[in-house]
Formats: C-alpha cells, sequence, structure tokens
C-alpha cells in the first residue's frame, strides 16, 4: 500500500503540472492586456508599462511560466484584477459554499438512485422496472439549466416554498440553508440519478448471474438478503467509477446552477472571472479544481482497494 500511494502521489502531481501547463499557455495565447485590464483604458503608457514590469510581464514567456509554476504550487495564485484580493482568499471564501452543494447534491444522487437500481434490477421485465427505464432515460434527457429554472418558478415564484436568488448561508440559519440549497441540489442530482440507475442496474444484472448467487439460493436465502448481502456489494465498484466522474460533472453544473440560484460559490466565482478576463483568477480557479477532481479520483482508486480484494490480486497477476 505505501509504494501504492506513493505511485498515486506521483501521478497526481504530474497531472497537476500538465494542466498547470496548459492552463498557463491558454490564457497566454487569448487576447487582451493584463495590465491594461487591471488598470483601466485611461492608464497611461507609462503606467502600463510600469505595471506589466511590476508583474513581470515583460520578461520571456518561459520565466513567467517558471515563476507562475512555482507560485501555484505554493498556492499564490497572484492578485485577482477585478476584486484587488489574493485569488487563494477568493477560492476559500467561496469553496465552502460549493462543497456544501457538491456534497448535498452527491448525498441526494445516492439515496434516489441506488433504491431505484435495485427495483428496477429486482422487477426487470415487469412493467414497474420498464416504467422506471423509461423515467430514468428523460432523466438523462433534460439539461440541468433547465431544471433549474423549472424548479425556481414552480417552488420559488408559484408555490413559495423558498425565494429566489435569498441565498442564506448555513452558518447564519441551517434549516432556512439547507431549504435553499435543496431545491440546486436536486437540479444537479436528476440527472446523475438516471445515469447512475443505468450503470448500477447492468452491474446488478451482471452480478445477478454469478455462481455465488445460485450458491445463495441453495442455501435458502431470501432474494433480498442476496440482493443487499452480496450482490449490491460487488456492484459497487463500477458506482464508485461513476460517482466519481460526477464530482466533476457537478463542479461544472455549478457553473450555470450557481447563476441561477445566486449562490455564491466557486461556479458564480469563476463566471464573474471569466466576464471580467480576470486571467489571475480564473487560472488559479481552473487550478484548484483541477485538485479537487484528481484528489477526489485518488481516493476512490483507494476505495476500490478496500471494497474489493479482486483489485489487489489483478495487480500482482
Amino acid at each position: 500500500m505505501p509504494v501504492y500511494l506513493l505511485k498515486k502521489a506521483a501521478s497526481l502531481l504530474l497531472t497537476l503540472a500538465l494542466v498547470a501547463v496548459i492552463t498557463f499557455f491558454i490564457f497566454e495565447i487569448l487576447p487582451g492586456d493584463a495590465a491594461l485590464l487591471r488598470l483601466g483604458i485611461d492608464a497611461t503608457d507609462v503606467q502600463i508599462e510600469a505595471y506589466r514590469k511590476e508583474i513581470g510581464l515583460d520578461r520571456p514567456i518561459f520565466v513567467r511560466l517558471g515563476n507562475w509554476f512555482l507560485r501555484a504550487f505554493r498556492g499564490d495564485f497572484g492578485i485577482s484584477n477585478r476584486f484587488d484580493l489574493p485569488v487563494i482568499e477568493l477560492i476559500r471564501s467561496r469553496v465552502a459554499v460549493t462543497t456544501q452543494l457538491t456534497v448535498l447534491t452527491l448525498f441526494l444522487t445516492v439515496v434516489i438512485g441506488i433504491p431505484i437500481s435495485l427495483l428496477s434490477a429486482k422487477y426487470r421485465g415487469r412493467l414497474s422496472g420498464v416504467a422506471l427505464g423509461v423515467v430514468t432515460q428523460i432523466g438523462m434527457a433534460i439539461p440541468t439549466f433547465w431544471l433549474g429554472i423549472l424548479a425556481t418558478y414552480l417552488f420559488g415564484l408559484i408555490l413559495g416554498w423558498f425565494t429566489p436568488g435569498a441565498y442564506v448561508p448555513l452558518s447564519t440559519d441551517l434549516f432556512r440553508g439547507l431549504s435553499y440549497l435543496m431545491f440546486p441540489a436536486l437540479a444537479l442530482a436528476i440527472p446523475r440519478v438516471a445515469v447512475l440507475v443505468r450503470y448500477t442496474r447492468s452491474s446488478i444484472l451482471d452480478e445477478w448471474g454469478q455462481d455465488y448467487v445460485r450458491t445463495g439460493y441453495a442455501k435458502g436465502l431470501s432474494t433480498d438478503k442476496i440482493m443487499f448481502r452480496h450482490v449490491l456489494r460487488n456492484s459497487l465498484i463500477p458506482t464508485l467509477t461513476i460517482l466519481g466522474m460526477m464530482v466533476a460533472e457537478i463542479l461544472g453544473g455549478t457553473l450555470i446552477i450557481e447563476q441561477i440560484y445566486n449562490i455564491p460559490g466557486l461556479g458564480k466565482l469563476l463566471i464573474s472571472g471569466i466576464s471580467a478576463r480576470d486571467f489571475p483568477l480564473v487560472q488559479g480557479m481552473v487550478l484548484y479544481i483541477a485538485f479537487l477532481v484528481i484528489v477526489i479520483h485518488v481516493l476512490l482508486d483507494i476505495a476500490y482497494k478496500l471494497i474489493d480484494p479482486r483489485v489487489n490480486r489483478e495487480e500482482r497477476i
């Protein structure tokens, strides 16, 4: 296990280095002058040139890449052009909100998706199983932003269950905060529930054809006991894979959902940085989000080893 963890750590650092380099060059080739964006159109040529020298824009590109690379891996992403604050402080001030929304979305996805997967697999071929399959297909086809707008209109404007745009932090009022986050989380979760049901159901049906299922029936175990004690556990590997991929999708989905619901998270911050052409902010956030996604996938790989010993045996073979 220590050797495995060292390999994963090395892979994580290499991937982050590649993301950092690609992100840097993408923003280098985009049109626009960072000094002009920072100082405004009323700045003189002397002021612009002095600021360019101050932030190192007069240096060769590879020197700037090396300096930005070293600062980024120390957690220094520079100063935001729009907010005039360190990028890392802006990220820290918003990450808790997006984390809450992401965790709640994953929780709803699992709590809703796993039981539907079990029911769909158990009643396969029956009318109820077919109906669940149709519902999941519809769920996969509905865009997240449309669900967000629909939930805002139905539950916010018509039913009045929450006030659209009036976000309440969990630290201020836990109940009202959760009530508000529930609707954007559902909008993010419903399409992911459909995807989770599709893959988990397929995995359960594959496991259902294994010899240990027939052995369980021979021992007198009921279908429910075989399903929950054995089949479901052996189906968790592909389920964890899908959930890991969903984290990146949810983080991407927050870009729109946080705009719709006026949630002050990373998604709203990133959109504001892009609209203001705040390159230091956007660069830092891209690298930070990439770090989160990579770490989650590393944790999932470790979870594979703990859940299914067959992973260790396959690696030794």
